[in-house]
């Protein structure tokens, strides 16, 4: 995480620019570096930075299911995450654990949500930050990731949208996770789930 932490610190000292974008661009422009990134996109360039073989991991189960070459595929997305993480292939994984949400989340676990549609699937990917609360209705997670829009106690200001850190709360009926509110939006959640990385982060 400190590799990520260091990224936040330098959005937040304007040293970066970030905007939300689903282009996942990194280049750097008058000599000022720009994130234009994706929820999906800010995961994976974590993760390629810190921890390129728990990345490979992914790429390479993706590229199993998809029959198709590890180079033909361009980027990944949240139902990539969420497809791994509840996939066989991360049981005998030598980078990841699947974590049960219903027990309590920790620093760096990412958590991946899916709502599918009739057509296609959209959901958004978080890297825990802190687990605030937990009840027997609701469960507030600090987070960190890349957003079109504000969550809760938000550093990051609606005209200035990208990477940053936030809090969701993660609501529950009976023990099962129905809805996710990132803020002012809540969203029904049909699936989501979460894995750690096996080693400090």
């Amino acid at each position: 995480m400190h590799w990520l932490i260091d990224l936040l610190n330098k959005i937040r000292c304007d040293e970066l620019k970030t905007a939300y974008s689903h282009e996942n661009k990194v280049y750097t422009q008058n000599d000022v570096s720009f994130l234009e990134l994706d929820c999906s996109g800010l995961a994976e360039l974590w993760l390629r930075n810190a921890r390129p073989q728990a990345l490979a991991e992914v790429y390479d189960y993706i590229r199993r299911i998809r029959d198709t070459d590890k180079y033909q595929i361009v980027r990944l997305y949240s139902f990539d995450f969420y497809d791994f993480f509840n996939s066989e292939s991360i049981i005998t994984s030598s980078q990841w654990q699947k974590v049960d949400i219903k027990q309590e989340l920790h620093y760096g676990d990412i958590l991946a949500f899916i709502n599918p549609l009739k057509k296609g699937r959209w959901g958004h990917v978080a890297i825990v930050e802190q687990e605030i609360s937990r009840s027997s209705t609701k469960i507030v997670i600090r987070v960190i990731d890349s957003s079109l829009k504000p969550h809760f106690d938000d550093w990051r200001q609606s005209d200035k949208m990208g990477i940053g850190q936030g809090t969701i709360e993660l609501i529950l009926d009976q023990g099962e996770i129905k809805e996710v509110c990132y803020g002012a939006e809540c969203h029904e959640i049909r699936k989501v789930c979460a894995a750690r990385l096996k080693d400090k982060i």
